[in-house]
C-alpha cells in the first residue's frame, strides 16, 4: 500500500515534508488558517482519511466530555502522554483520567463542552498537532458561566490508528 505520488513511503515522505509546510489560509499560507481545516492539495493526494481522522479528535473529545465519560474522552491519548492544563501537569493515560473524572464529579460536573474551530498541521506523513478553539458552558450557577479557550493535540499515525502523545488546554479557569 502506498499513499502519494512516487508510490514509494520514503520518498513521498521526504516529498511531503519538503513540500507541504503550512496549513492553507484565505489567501495566504499560514500555519493557522482561520476557520479552516483544509489542508494543502498534496495532503488530499496523499491521503484525505489520514487528515480526516486527526481532524475530528477534538469533536469525539467533547462528545465523550459532555458525556463525563474520560475513559472515551482520552481513548486516542498513548498510555505516557502528557495532558497539560492550568492545574498542573499530568503523566500516563490513568492519572490523566482519574484526575479528569475527579473534576467531572466537582467543578465540570454541569459542564458542556463547545468546539467552535479546529485547525490542523501536518508536521510530517505520520504526525500533526491539531489546535481547536473551544467554548464551556457551565449551568450549575445561578449564572450561567461561559469560558473560552484552545487545546492543542501533538499526535502521531501509529498502524492506522492516530495517538495522542501530548496535549495542552489553556483558557480561563
Amino acid at each position: 500500500m502506498h499513499y502519494g505520488l512516487y508510490g514509494d513511503p520514503d520518498r513521498d515522505r521526504e516529498r511531503f515534508t519538503r513540500y507541504v509546510p503550512t496549513v492553507k489560509g484565505t489567501g495566504e499560507d499560514s500555519m493557522f488558517a482561520k476557520k479552516s481545516t483544509h489542508v494543502h492539495a498534496y495532503v488530499s493526494r496523499v491521503g484525505q482519511d489520514r487528515t480526516a481522522l486527526v481532524s475530528q479528535l477534538p469533536h469525539r473529545f467533547a462528545w465523550a466530555w459532555n458525556r463525563h465519560d474520560m475513559d472515551a474522552a482520552f481513548a486516542d491519548f498513548e498510555d505516557d502522554a502528557v495532558f497539560v492544563d492550568v492545574r498542573g501537569t499530568w503523566h500516563g493515560y490513568e492519572e490523566i483520567v482519574n484526575e479528569h473524572d475527579a473534576l467531572h464529579r466537582t467543578v465540570f460536573a454541569n459542564s458542556t463542552l463547545a468546539i467552535d474551530d479546529v485547525r490542523l498541521r501536518l508536521i510530517t506523513i505520520d504526525s500533526a498537532y491539531v489546535h481547536a478553539e473551544w467554548t464551556l458552558t457551565d449551568a450549575g450557577s445561578d449564572a450561567e458561566l461561559v469560558r473560552r479557550g484552545t487545546l492543542i493535540f501533538v499526535v502521531a499515525r501509529q498502524g492506522s490508528a492516530w495517538r495522542v502523545f501530548a496535549a495542552q488546554s489553556t483558557g480561563s479557569l
